[in-house]
């Protein structure tokens, strides 16, 4: 065992719950509660639910929608905060996401009019009755809104291999289930509608939507085919043929279910191992990076300032990088090897689920920009990048230009500042959110800049191809990691000071069972408090505490 010089992460732990224990009993903050911290997103699903396409007052409703349920998220983050590191840390971004999630969906976007998904022709719940769809079909040739769509979609098909035809005239074939096509907003029946609004509302990549992100591939060939069958203007985004992507799809199943399996299995013990390194040391425990290294290092080590700094670094963005990881893989796990395409149909398919990680030769080969924009996880990217093309839109800027997509990088990052500042304001620790996570995420364009203007200046001097292509890899490598080295204890010694590495990801921990933890350490990691019912002053103060 090692020796524990310092009081464990456990002692921060109890200083962090009993600050928020002193404001929530002296009325500073009120305990965040469930249902009515997420009231809401609530009245967001309720309103999306209501059809809109024949009103235009109803449409228009979207905008104050959208600014009640800013400002309720605004209220919920100046005035609760949740008990524990993380949970605090969730409310902030939680509320956040709200916020830029339904600027998408209401005011960026028409959620009810925009978008589509691939679904069954039967639809997800398998009772969208023939003339619920001809009801369908007659109300948007009325709004003007799916004219071709609704002809493609009645058109007799010559595939050859059809067996039969569904009561709505879409061919089915018995052998694969319904035939796959592209569902707008479902007028009938109030399940599928209800199932549609909370997909919309709950999706992140949008694989199996018409605004899927461009770092993910097409669905398999034979799924576009079946889609082009009734294709529609608004939703060829998606092209099978046009797909050239970082990531790709898992070609079956039992495939994708042994990759996650595996994924998960070696994050767990990862995050064993991270957390090993954590408890050990105490600037993950406060963000003080002048405090000393743990002492199962070599003094010469420890006492290094270059090598703590970049080796807190590391542990800290391989801890978020597993617990990513290993969090992903509950998607699949579940969905496809749990409920199954039978149960909840496309999203039960393995091709619904590519990685969440691109390959890291986009950092070598690219850069910076590759970091971001291709190895890093997308799961926000759509959220991150509508705003700024809805802004050169608006402003009839060339989209091919520099300084536009200057502009652009600069959003997409502000609005990534603005997540991770909203939820350093609700942690409980002493964080500075505009200096820190903020100011990190908005320097991040620099670094690109700097590294495409080099790149530029290099080939038109003819240089860039007397270089071999390792030693560019390994130029970009560096100039990566030292950006980082500089700017990146801006975000992470902001979330160490709030409390956000004392938290524990795994429920038992196989390494300090083995004895590699401290004398206060357990080997089952999820004691403490849990989520339970909380009674306030007031009916909408009480509720599922977390």
């Amino acid at each position: 065992m090692f020796p524990a010089l310092h009081p464990t992460h456990r002692e921060r732990i109890k200083q962090l719950d009993a600050q928020y224990d002193h404001h929530t009993n002296q009325g500073h903050y009120l305990p965040f509660v469930y249902p009515w911290g997420s009231l809401g997103t609530f009245l967001v699903i309720a309103y999306l639910l209501v059809p809109h396409s024949k009103s235009a007052a109803l449409r228009d409703a979207r905008y104050a929608v959208w600014a009640i349920n800013t400002v309720f998220a605004a209220y919920i983050m100046l005035h609760t905060r949740g008990r524990g590191a993380v949970a605090a840390y969730g409310v902030g971004f939680a509320m956040a996401w709200s916020i830029v999630w339904t600027t998408i969906m209401l005011v960026v976007h028409d959620g009810q009019v925009d978008f589509a998904r691939i679904e069954r022709a039967s639809g997800s719940t398998g009772r969208v009755r023939q003339e619920e769809r001809r009801q369908e079909g007659y109300d948007s040739l009325k709004s003007g809104q799916d004219d071709h769509e609704s002809a493609l979609r009645h058109r007799p098909t010559k595939q050859s291999n059809v067996k039969s035809r569904s009561p709505g005239n879409v061919d089915i074939d018995p052998t694969r289930g319904s035939e796959l096509i592209w569902q707008h907003y479902p007028h009938h029946p109030f399940l599928e509608r209800l199932d549609w609004v909370l997909d919309l509302m709950a999706n992140f990549r949008g694989m199996a939507w018409n605004w899927r992100i461009t770092s993910l591939p097409s669905p398999p060939k034979e799924v576009v085919e079946q889609l082009s069958k009734h294709d529609d203007p608004r939703n060829s985004k998606i092209n099978h043929s046009k797909s050239v992507k970082p990531h790709h799809i898992f070609p079956s199943r039992d495939v994708l279910l042994r990759s996650s399996l595996r994924r998960f299995i070696v994050g767990y013990l990862a995050l064993d191992l991270i957390k090993i390194l954590i408890i050990h040391d105490p600037f993950f425990w406060t963000g003080d990076p002048n405090l000393p290294g743990p002492s199962y290092l070599p003094t010469r080590l420890s006492t290094s300032l270059i090598f703590m700094k970049s080796q807190r670094l590391l542990i800290a963005q391989l801890a978020v990088y597993w617990a990513l990881q290993t969090i992903f893989q509950t998607a699949p796990l579940f969905f496809v090897g749990i409920l199954g395409s039978e149960r909840i149909g496309v999203r039960g398919q393995h091709w619904m689920y590519p990685p969440e990680w691109g390959n890291y030769s986009a950092v070598l080969n690219r850069g910076l920009s590759g970091w971001w924009g291709i190895w890093w996880h997308q799961s926000f990217r759509f959220a991150f990048e509508s705003p700024g093309k809805k802004l050169v839109s608006l402003l009839d800027l060339d989209p091919t230009c520099l300084t536009t997509k200057t502009l652009q990088m600069f959003v997409a990052f502000s609005i990534s500042g603005f997540l991770h500042a909203n939820a350093s304001y609700t942690s409980i620790g002493n964080t500075r959110p505009v200096r820190g996570p903020f100011l990190f995420f908005f320097l991040q364009p620099f670094g690109i800049i700097a590294q495409m203007v080099a790149s530029k200046l290099f080939r038109a001097m003819g240089i860039t191809q007397y270089i071999p292509m390792p030693v560019r890899q390994a130029v970009s490598f560096l100039y990566v990691h030292i950006w980082f080295y500089h700017t990146a204890p801006l975000f992470v010694e902001d979330v160490a000071a709030g409390g956000q590495l004392l938290y524990e990801p795994i429920p038992f921990s196989i390494l300090r069972a083995l004895g590699f933890g401290t004398e206060e350490n357990s080997w089952y990691c999820w004691g403490g408090r849990w989520p339970g019912f909380h009674r306030g002053r007031h009916w909408w103060e009480s509720g599922i505490g977390t």
